[in-house]
């Protein structure tokens, strides 16, 4: 009767020593790694199998290394989480307003489209906001590699948070309010414009046809609008993440 066994069925009942052992395991995949010839010849020497490197402590160590260093690359931490979506949704909003900072501005001076009016009264409004943003992301980019780890510098401090730089810049963006107000009139003058204007109602819908202009043009202006109710959203979420003692 067959010899009963722990470890795989296929090799159960026979012999460490057996060449049938060796002639299997040589002629497989794993016959050319060092360490199964390792293993194979201390099995044929009587070594207990818990000797094995991967069953050692010194394996478990590492493991356990391993998962540390993992932890600290992808934190748990539900704050994390949201400060990359902030990082990801804000890198996003920033290209939203180059579609008017850069693209639409370079579309309306090379065709001379807009009176200069019109042309200060929109970009002196959006122009500060994107600048702001700028600034900003960069904030945020920082604070996520600090949090990561993946910076050499040197710093003290708890820089696994990203309440104190939302907070921060929040109060910093009130500074803005006076160029948000002013949105319903540039877009009321705006239209009036292009309704007068066929050159540059012409290139207002040359420009809607681009590719970089993947909205109405009217959205990508009220973005920064949009982009106040979003950081609302945001902060009451981490409030409800941390205690009213971390607050």
């Amino acid at each position: 009767k067959e010899m009963q066994q722990p470890g795989s069925p296929v090799l159960q009942g026979i012999p460490g020593d057996h060449p049938q052992l060796s002639s299997l395991v040589l002629k497989s995949p794993l016959g050319s790694n060092p360490v199964f010839q390792v293993n194979l010849n201390a099995a044929s020497q009587g070594s207990s199998p818990l000797l094995s490197p991967v069953l050692s402590d010194a394996g478990g160590a590492r493991i356990e290394e391993d998962e540390e260093m993992k932890r600290k690359r992808c934190p748990t931490d539900k704050a994390y989480f949201i400060a990359k979506e902030i990082l990801a949704t804000e890198r996003t909003y920033l290209k939203d307003l180059e579609v008017i900072t850069v693209w639409f501005r370079s579309a309306v001076i090379k065709e001379n489209a807009m009176p200069e009016g019109l042309m200060t009264l929109l970009f002196s409004n959006i122009d500060p906001i994107y600048e702001f943003h700028r600034g900003f992301l960069k904030e945020i980019e920082q604070r996520l590699s600090l949090w990561e780890g993946k910076t050499n510098a040197h710093v003290k401090g708890d820089y696994q948070r990203i309440g104190d730089v939302m907070l921060r810049n929040m109060h910093a963006l009130k500074e803005f309010t006076s160029y948000l107000q002013k949105h319903d009139e540039v877009l009321t003058e705006l239209e009036k414009a292009t309704k007068r204007l066929k050159k540059l109602e012409m290139v207002y819908k040359e420009f809607e046809l681009q590719k970089v202009c993947y909205l109405p043009l009217n959205t990508f202006l009220l973005k920064p609008i949009q982009r106040l109710m979003h950081y609302k959203l945001i902060l009451g979420r981490l409030c409800k993440h941390y205690t009213a003692e971390h607050r």
